[in-house]
């Protein structure tokens, strides 16, 4: 589904920032409202687990096929088995502001990403693309793939 928006929001949402396209991979950064940090990736795929791995740590959307536990997190490598909090986002968005990405941008394209949910293995959300004022929902993550893909290789 494709709408004119301005842009998305959400406490969860990642800007990506490509740099580099050579008409089959994309490398860039990626940045979020809570930090300053820019995080690189070499490939769509690096970005997609980064992404990931940045939704884990946030506990946020909440996977829908992990264990559920409630705020304790046994950590990993304790040899006593100690219980550990993990800062959901939701908590972190009310005691941070968050800083506005909507200025960040890569060097050939640029893309917002809000996933809402994570069910059946997968994700579920919009993408912005910043070039183009186009806001596409996506249902998985496999099409989101595709999606910035074809985008890219729409603008070569």
């Amino acid at each position: 589904m494709e709408n004119k928006k301005s842009r998305i929001n959400g406490i969860n949402l990642i800007g990506v920032l490509v740099d580099q396209y050579d008409g089959k991979d994309c490398s860039g950064r990626m940045v979020h409202q809570y930090s300053e940090e820019e995080f690189p990736f070499q490939t769509l795929m690096e970005m997609m687990g980064k992404m990931e791995h940045q939704y884990d740590d946030w506990d946020y959307p909440e996977a829908a096929l992990e264990t559920r536990t409630f705020i304790k997190h046994r950590k990993e490598n304790s040899t006593q088995g100690k219980w550990v909090v993990r800062t959901r986002l939701p908590q972190i968005a009310m005691n941070q502001t968050a800083r506005d990405i909507s200025g960040a941008r890569g060097k050939f394209a640029t893309f917002q990403v809000l996933v809402r949910m994570r069910q059946n293995a997968t994700w579920q959300g919009s993408v912005y693309w910043v070039d183009q004022d186009k806001i596409i929902d996506f249902r998985s993550a496999l099409e989101f793939a595709r999606f910035i893909d074809s985008a890219l290789y729409e603008m070569v």
